[in-house]
């Protein structure tokens, strides 16, 4: 049986400190992985690791701090997330994040 999987992502900032607000949507039970990324690409923060998760819609928060619990530098942010599928099927949202403090 072939299910494929969708996925995609709104971020915005929220509150003093501010925190980023993360709404993912699947439209099939996929394993996620949800990542920060700097402007290089480079992984700061790892938000939600590798975890099977039922179709629909959920929120994560992002406190602005790197995977060493530093707050990061202000700038642009990507924030990446992967869906898979049981079948293999994969599917990534992007979507970015304006950090000023």
């Amino acid at each position: 049986m072939h299910c494929s999987v969708f996925c995609n992502l709104a971020c915005r900032l929220r509150g003093r400190p501010a925190s980023a607000q993360l709404v993912s949507t699947l439209s099939a039970p996929a394993r996620v992985q949800t990542e920060v990324l700097n402007a290089a690409g480079r992984p700061v923060k790892g938000i939600a690791p590798d975890q099977e998760l039922p179709a629909g819609i959920r929120t994560l928060l992002w406190t602005g701090q790197s995977e060493a619990g530093l707050s990061v530098p202000n700038g642009r942010y990507l924030i990446r997330l992967t869906a898979r599928s049981a079948d293999g099927t994969s599917s990534q949202a992007l979507g970015t994040v304006l950090i000023q403090r």
